[in-house]
This record gives structure tokens, C-alpha cells and sequence, in this order.
């Protein structure tokens, strides 16, 4: 399993394991770096049909070697998550593109409501304005009709 999820196209037997193995810290890291998202499809096969064996679980190879048990258990998981990941990728990119598209029309709505709120507060401006012209031309109409009523009374008078 490890030699086919590494791609390889040597020999698969247990002297080539022990090769492979070498070197374990080597080994480890590179079992640690290997990304289970791109296993390319005729390997991801070949994986199945190993996989598919009746020996080829956690427990039977529990009883041979625990490493090779959790090596298995490993490459098991491996294949599981890679068929889970590509169901899965397109949906995840669809939420990114859908979040950017969201974060786009986020911004653009606020820069609309500063405008609004802009508009608001020159609306409001004029509004205080207007009825601050109102009140002062009510206070002349009342000043002119009061000065009209003075003149009538002095004419009156005259």
C-alpha cells in the first residue's frame, strides 16, 4: 500500500518494504507529508484492490507486525479520505467562491450605506434648513402684519 500510494512502480514485496523503510525517521516523515488529496485515479485502483483483500485490516495484520497493522490501518484511511475529499472539493470551492462573492457584495452594500447615510444627513441638513427659512418668513409675515396694523391705527389717527 505505501508503495502504491507513493506512486511507485518497483517491485511490491517485503524486501522492497524494508528498503522503503530504511531509513524510519525518513520513513515517518514522509508518510506524515504525503497528501491524501491527490492520489492519482490508477493508483487509487490498484490501492482497492489490495485494499479489498481479506488480510488487508488492522486486526489480522495486528497479529504479523503492529507496525504493518498501522501502516494498513494508515493507507486504509488514506484511500477513504482521498474518495471523501474529491465529493467534497467542489463544494468547498463553491463556498469559497460563494464567501468572496458574499464579502464582495458586503463591501459594496456598505459603501452604499454610507452614501445613504450621507444622503440622510444632507436630507436632514436641508430639512433644518427649510424649517428654519419657514420659521423666519412666519416671524416676518407676523413683524408685516403687525406693522400693518400700526399703520392702519396711525392712520386712523391722521
Amino acid at each position: 500500500a505505501g508503495f502504491l500510494l507513493r506512486n511507485e512502480k518497483k517491485k511490491l514485496d517485503w524486501k522492497g518494504a524494508q528498503k522503503m523503510m530504511n531509513n524510519p525517521m525518513a520513513f515517518i516523515d514522509e508518510v506524515k507529508a504525503f497528501n491524501a488529496n491527490e492520489i492519482p485515479d490508477n493508483t487509487l485502483k490498484e490501492c482497492d484492490a489490495l485494499i479489498a483483500l481479506p488480510f488487508f485490516n488492522y486486526e489480522t495484520m495486528k497479529g504479523k507486525s503492529l507496525a504493518a497493522a498501522n501502516l494498513a490501518n494508515w493507507a486504509i484511511n488514506c484511500v477513504k479520505y482521498h474518495k471523501i475529499y474529491v465529493k467534497v472539493a467542489p463544494l468547498m470551492a463553491k463556498v469559497e467562491e460563494a464567501t468572496r462573492t458574499k464579502n464582495e457584495a458586503e463591501a459594496s452594500l456598505e459603501i452604499v450605506m454610507k452614501k445613504v447615510a450621507d444622503i440622510e444627513a444632507e436630507c436632514q441638513r436641508l430639512e433644518d434648513k427649510l424649517n428654519g427659512a419657514v420659521a423666519e418668513k412666519e416671524r416676518v409675515e407676523a413683524q408685516a402684519a403687525a406693522c400693518l396694523e400700526k399703520l392702519g391705527l396711525a392712520e386712523r389717527l391722521v
